[in-house]
């Protein structure tokens, strides 16, 4: 593989991870609750299971894929939903 596929997939992947990021900012915006109210995730499972909070598990590539695709849907498909991003770090530079 050429130096410049490695370096474009680990700034895709770069900047994957900074979407995310930017995601998890916006969704704890809305949050309006005081920090000594604020429950863990567990603790909302187990007191009301019907409202269990589903993990998303996704590739760094495809998570950039989607954005790369549509950036509008992407928000809307991951916007206040907990994501588990995957994938291996090429090289930081």
């Amino acid at each position: 593989m050429s130096e410049n596929k490695k370096m474009s997939l680990g700034k895709k992947v770069l900047v994957g991870l900074g979407i995310f990021l930017v995601l998890g900012i916006i969704a704890n915006m809305g949050n309006d609750s005081d920090s000594d109210t604020n429950t863990d995730n567990t603790a909302k499972k187990k007191n009301n299971p019907e409202k269990e909070i589903q993990t998303i598990k996704i590739s760094a590539e495809d998570l950039f894929a989607e954005y790369e695709k549509n950036g509008v849907a992407a928000d809307n498909k991951f916007k206040g939903k907990e994501i588990e991003v995957s994938g291996e770090i090429e090289s930081i530079d």
